[in-house]
C-alpha cells in the first residue's frame, strides 16, 4: 500500500499494488505535505503541526503543534519523527510516544 498526500484538498489517499486509489482520510488543514509511517501510524506535516493517522482506520491519533513556520519534509529513525521547517530553516525532533 502506498499513501499519497494531496495538499490541494487536504486528503491522504491510498493506492494498492494494482493502482486502485481509495480515500484514506480527509479534512486535514494546511496540507498534508510530507508523509512517513512509523509503527501503525502514518504521520503528516500539516501547517505547523505533525498529525498522525491510524493505518487501519484513517482516524487521527496524534496532533502536535511544533510552532513551525512551514513543515514540509518528514522522516523517522524508527523511534522519533523528524520534520523540516522549510521557512524556519530547522529540523524538529518529535517524540510521538
Amino acid at each position: 500500500m502506498h499513501f499519497i498526500s494531496n495538499s490541494g484538498n487536504g486528503n491522504i489517499v491510498a493506492m494498492d499494488q494494482a493502482g486502485t486509489i481509495t480515500a484514506f482520510c480527509s479534512g486535514i488543514p494546511s496540507g498534508p505535505y510530507g508523509l512517513e509511517i512509523l509503527d501503525s501510524v502514518v504521520y503528516a506535516c500539516a501547517g505547523n503541526s505533525v498529525r498522525g493517522y491510524n493505518l487501519t482506520t484513517g482516524t487521527q491519533v496524534f496532533n502536535l503543534n511544533v510552532n513551525a513556520s512551514f513543515l514540509n519534509g518528514i522522516t523517522t529513525d524508527g523511534t522519533f519523527i523528524y520534520v523540516t521547517d522549510f521557512s524556519g530553516t530547522k529540523i524538529i525532533k518529535v517524540d510521538v510516544d
